[in-house]
């Protein structure tokens, strides 16, 4: 019986099929719900350096990550960016009548800046499940 040294040492190729680090990053997407999203953009870094050398299908999944990622981040700034123009309209909805029509309309303004945390809460979550039940399958993204 012959023992070859070489074929037992062998180190598994960067490219693999191995949907651990995947996972991972979906794990670390999911724990930045109550961290503040440290983990998330961990992760995204991680899926970043990761793409480039994986295989199919966690090169897929690394993908997704990423989109996730800057679909949440896009969806989370999107009512910074929309503030000035609410800042501009509200001065003149309330200024000429101060009564309760115009409070009341100042803060429902508030209220649908609310609709944006609420969109990234369930994007981020629904598209991160479904992601990380697909890797844990060996699916595609």
């Amino acid at each position: 019986m012959s023992h070859d040294p070489v074929s037992s040492n062998r180190v598994r190729p960067m490219g693999t099929t191995d949907p651990t680090v995947p996972v991972v990053v979906y794990i670390l997407f999911l724990l930045s719900y109550f961290m503040a999203l440290v983990p998330a953009v961990i992760g995204v870094i991680i899926a970043h350096a990761a793409e480039g050398g994986a295989s199919e299908p966690s090169r897929s999944h690394f993908r997704y990550q990423i989109r996730i990622f800057w679909t949440g981040f896009f969806i989370l700034i999107s009512p910074i960016l929309l503030i000035p123009l609410w800042i501009t309209m509200v001065p003149a909805m309330i200024i000429p009548v101060i009564n309760a029509g115009a409070i009341l309309t100042f803060i429902m303004s508030l209220g649908w800046l609310m609709i944006f945390p609420i969109a990234w809460f369930v994007y981020t979550l629904v598209m991160t499940i479904k992601g990380l039940i697909r890797a844990v399958n060996g699916e595609y993204a």
